[in-house]
């Protein structure tokens, strides 16, 4: 596959600010550690740091993020937004937003979010978004908004295998991922913009069609139920046998064939 240049990419490049300021790795520990240390040193908003390979890639939850080289885009975002950290689920589910706006125009068919952080197709996971944020009290000072979208990857370890997939996969072609990574920045930044301009009730209202698993049975931090869709922070609501309804704003959602599955 053809290596990633930051030439290609800004002559390729149709942000306003996202990506407009770039560091491009052949190899890197995290993508998130290198954007935390850039956004420490004062990095201009929207500094984006790419990397061919990660060796400590993670997602959510302390997990392990397979980062073969050369095949799939691993990505971190410097991002100053003026929300509360009560706000912060929705800035993941405005970036999974994004992240779908972006897949949908590349495969012709929607793509939907798995909350609080994953993007499926066909109902396995082709993105993870990993926000992790510096913040005083109540306030963010800024987050770092880690985004790893499969493009061409064809084969997955024994431990993904049948939970994972890639746009070559689905739409049985591979991609040229300069093209695709500049087609995700794009979508990503007028989400963020619609986000900071309109506020997050938007953001929730046209991610609602979205939503995997809605109307269907899940268990989230071992709460079941019926998954009823998003509060207005961007939580998930979940109407439980007794008819309560239980708003969790962390954790893994899990689908379930049936209530005592």
């Amino acid at each position: 596959m053809k290596p990633l240049r930051v030439d290609s990419v800004q002559d390729q490049l149709q942000t306003r600010w996202l990506g407009r300021s770039l560091n491009v790795k052949t190899s890197t520990e995290s993508t998130n550690d290198d954007a935390r240390e850039a956004l420490d040193s004062g990095a201009v908003e929207g500094h984006v740091i790419l990397a061919e390979h990660q060796t400590k890639g993670r997602g959510s939850r302390g997990r392990k993020w397979e980062s073969p080289s050369g095949q799939d885009l691993y990505l971190s975002i410097v991002y100053r937004p003026s929300l509360g950290l009560d706000r912060l689920p929705c800035l993941a589910l405005t970036v999974g937003l994004g992240v779908c706006d972006a897949v949908h125009q590349l495969l012709g068919r929607p793509a939907e979010v798995k909350w609080p952080n994953d993007v499926l197709l066909d109902r396995d996971k082709c993105a993870g978004i990993l926000i992790e944020s510096a913040s005083t009290g109540h306030q963010l000072h800024g987050t770092i908004l880690g985004i790893g979208l499969n493009v061409n990857r064809t084969h997955f370890s024994a431990e993904l295998e049948g939970q994972a997939t890639s746009l070559a996969i689905v739409a049985k072609r591979s991609f040229d991922r300069c093209h695709v990574l500049c087609l995700l920045l794009r979508c990503v930044e007028s989400r963020l913009d619609e986000l900071g301009r309109d506020g997050p009730e938007t953001i929730l209202d046209q991610l609602e069609p979205l939503l995997a698993y809605r109307g269907a049975h899940v268990e989230i931090q071992g709460v079941r139920g019926i998954a009823l869709g998003l509060s207005n922070t961007g939580g998930f609501r979940v109407r439980q046998s007794d008819g309560t309804v239980q708003t969790l704003h962390s954790g893994v959602l899990e689908p379930k064939t049936h209530p005592g599955a």
